[in-house]
């Protein structure tokens, strides 16, 4: 899930409403806010980072939902379902 805070901008308007769907079930049924990640798991994300050629830098490992989520397009609906 790190990678699509990292991808986020450039991914396709689907893949991010797609992604933002993901977060809110994330919210809904685990109560979380953020990604936090391991130091084993950051270093395994700035691998697929580095492959890929997108800027991470390990020692950020959390990642809060509302950071992609107000990146959203206007155009992009997310299922009313997702918030209640």
């Amino acid at each position: 899930m790190g990678f699509g805070f990292l991808a986020f901008d450039q991914f396709a308007d689907g893949q991010k409403g797609a992604f933002v769907c993901r977060l809110l079930r994330e919210r809904k049924f685990l109560g979380i806010e953020r990604l936090e990640l391991t130091p084993e798991q950051a270093q395994v994300l700035n691998k697929v980072a580095n492959a890929v050629n997108i800027p991470y830098d390990p020692k950020e490992r959390v990642f809060d939902f509302a950071t992609v989520e107000n990146k959203l397009p206007d155009t992009v609906e997310i299922p009313a379902i997702y918030y209640s």
